[in-house]
């Protein structure tokens, strides 16, 4: 009898274990965020806060799904899967140390919070800012939220430069974790592992989970935000809601646009209570205010670490803010009205609110359809264009013989994009089921859960798919939709194919080969497009040509010359005072070198011929790099070369430039 009493204990707590681990990572970054907003990221801060705040919620948990048989051997079977994942890609990280985009500030970013306890980056009195890095009160402010870099540094803290470069393969496997956490409660056990596996072979999550993007991290937290949702709607628990809104306002610490999955549960929680007749228990009825008040702490901590540590990129940033805020705060007080007006009169029963709902369905499922139908159709008839024109898209048009048109931004592309990355089983019969969703949801008290779930990943599926608001180049387009839409879209597709295999009727047999021959068809597609990608490195190579570089600086504080953004990889990675100095002369040289405080030191420049050299020029350090090609009109097939070249000199007290003897 103990013998199959601590057998279940123990498959039960194997059971538990995806969202145990979801739940460790959730307190370990509102540690991370806190201590890093607070200037104080150090160890011997971060490490503790982490523990007590573990600790302290070790019981706040939700309430477990129904078991199910297959549950061990699934979990058992997503573990797996990750660690070989992670482990197979470990050679494979991603070497972004010369700032073009938003994974480069990041990498910069996190090797920099290794050693250091707050993001702002001190430089000399009168260096230039860089791409990526505004110059504000006399520090560099790298963009964007801070937890992803700060995350990262603390892989750094165990593992140095390597464990820096590889943890967004951390982030991205707690994504698929979550995912398979969430599809667990959704589809059961022997269906959540399809979704998972087929997004772990997409490029777009190679792509991004191989450098530091904010989009793994994101995913992971909107994830298990999801499966909390879930869990709290079925248990009707307070607590369990307030715990899904921790998980929401997590989202908002790692992107400045995270609180838009919040707005869609906060705006329609408490609506949807009353409207399926759920409103009985005092947790649903107050569901919205429950979320809201989880999230808004963690919401203002990261507008907070924006306001305090980004400078100008805050300023840009703050309409999209204001506009987020405002909706949430509006949206929170209508969910506040209805859900007082609804415990007050008892006019309107439950009942009849469930048939109201249920006359609705079809029209709102009639309605999502015919969204869905407009944007496929949209590449017939729209020729989409943004508010600026990009040289990048001119060159790729240029390069691929179509009209330049710099200004295309190519929204009416979005579901074809998507289809590239997935195959056209998880789009087509992912947005179906979205719609059946709403359909099944609000006619089906049992069910409504689905319904609730659309809160979360309709906000961001409209939009997005309406208007990305990126630049159109491939693979990085795509990234947009990985926090919600890619996953989402999967793991309607798995419930959509199990519903299929298990429907009793005629033609049983058929409609289960069926079921599994589309299952089969999501995974193959993603893993057809890795043949000549899957081991080419972004950038790699960069690091040892860096290495060179500051080889050559030899810890000398260096002037970095030209409008190219080297400074922080200079400054960060080979750890000098540098300087900022984008038009350089005599005299502006002779400043720069008062201000490092004179003695021996270095130049670095991308634009030698800027430069007036006593004696012969230095020869330039060729730093080869591999990645991906960059595309417009298809996804990437196969990987691309490139080069730059970086010159080391010595400049003196006047001004003057001159080879360096090699060292």
């Amino acid at each position: 009898m103990g013998r199959h009493v601590r057998r279940d204990r123990g498959s039960a707590a194997l059971c538990a274990l995806p969202e145990r681990l979801l739940l460790i990572l959730l307190w370990v970054c509102v540690a991370v965020a806190g201590c890093t907003v607070a200037g104080q990221f150090r160890g011997y801060v971060v490490v503790p806060v982490a523990v007590v705040l573990v600790a302290a919620t070790w019981r706040w948990r939700p309430a477990p799904g129904d078991r199910a048989p297959g549950d061990v051997l699934a979990t058992i079977g997503c573990l797996l899967l990750l660690a070989v994942w992670v482990g197979v890609q470990l050679p494979l990280t991603a070497e972004r140390l010369i700032v073009t985009r938003d994974p480069d500030v990041y990498t910069l970013t996190a090797l920099w919070l290794v050693d250091h306890a707050s993001p702002a980056i001190a430089v000399p009195d009168g260096s230039a800012g860089v791409l990526g890095f505004d110059l504000t009160g006399g520090a560099l402010r790298p963009q964007g939220n801070h937890l992803v870099p700060a995350l990262s540094a603390t892989v750094g803290w165990v593992a140095g430069t390597a464990g820096v470069l590889s943890a967004g393969l951390l982030w991205g496997a707690a994504g698929l974790l979550a995912l398979f956490a969430l599809g667990r409660r959704v589809v059961g056990p022997r269906w959540a592992l399809l979704a998972p596996a087929a997004l772990a072979l997409s490029l777009p999550l190679l792509e991004t989970s191989r450098a530091l993007y904010s989009e793994p991290l994101s995913m992971a937290l909107t994830l298990l935000a999801g499966s909390l949702l879930v869990a709290a709607w079925r248990s009707g628990r307070s607590g369990d809601f307030l715990l899904c809104g921790v998980a929401l306002g997590a989202v908002s610490l790692t992107r400045v646009d995270g609180a838009l999955v919040t707005f869609g549960v906060v705006a329609g929680l408490t609506a949807l209570a009353v409207l399926t007749g759920r409103a009985d228990v005092a947790g649903r009825r107050w569901a919205s205010l429950l979320v809201a008040a989880g999230a808004a702490p963690l919401i203002a901590l990261g507008v907070l670490d924006l306001a305090l540590y980004t400078g100008i990129y805050y300023d840009n940033s703050r309409p999209t803010l204001i506009a987020i805020g405002t909706a949430l705060l509006t949206a929170t007080a209508g969910s506040a009205a209805l859900a007082g007006l609804t415990g007050r009169t008892r006019r309107a029963s439950p009942q009849r609110l469930s048939t109201a709902a249920g006359r609705l369905a079809p029209f709102g499922a009639a309605v999502l359809v015919a969204v869905w139908a407009v944007l496929a159709s949209r590449p017939l008839w729209l020729s989409a264009e943004g508010t600026a024109p990009s040289p990048l898209v001119a060159t790729l048009q240029a390069a691929a013989g179509v009209a330049v048109e710099p200004r295309r931004s190519y929204d009416e592309l979005t579901l074809n994009w998507l289809s590239w990355y997935s195959g056209v089983v998880p789009v087509a019969l992912g947005l179906l089921v979205l719609a059946a969703w709403l359909l099944i949801g609000l006619r089906d008290p049992r069910r409504s859960e689905l319904a609730c779930l659309l809160l979360l990943v309709l906000p961001s599926t409209l939009l997005y798919l309406w208007s990305p608001l990126i630049t159109p180049d491939q693979v990085w387009a795509v990234r947009r939709f990985l926090p919600v839409v890619l996953p989402a879209l999967l793991l309607a597709t798995a419930w959509g194919l199990r519903e299929l295999a298990r429907w009793r009727g005629p033609a049983l047999p058929l409609r289960q080969v069926a079921a599994g021959l589309l299952a089969v068809a999501t995974l193959a597609w993603p893993l057809s497009t890795l043949p000549g990608l899957w081991t080419v490195r972004d950038k790699g190579g960069t690091l040892a040509g860096i290495r060179q570089v500051c080889q050559q600086v030899a810890g000398r504080p260096a002037v970095v010359t030209g409008t190219d953004p080297l400074l922080p990889t200079v400054l960060i990675g080979c750890g000098v005072p540098a300087y900022a100095l984008l038009a350089p002369t005599p005299a502006r040289l002779a400043e720069a070198h008062r201000s490092l405080g004179g003695g021996d030191i270095a130049l670095v420049t991308r634009d030698p011929a800027r430069l007036t050299f006593v004696g012969p020029a230095p020869t330039p350090i060729d730093v080869l790099s591999t990645g991906w090609e960059t595309t417009l009109l298809r996804r990437p097939s196969t990987g691309a070369g490139s080069g730059t070249f970086i010159v080391v000199a010595d400049v003196d007290g006047e001004g003057a430039v001159r080879a360096a003897p090699r060292r």
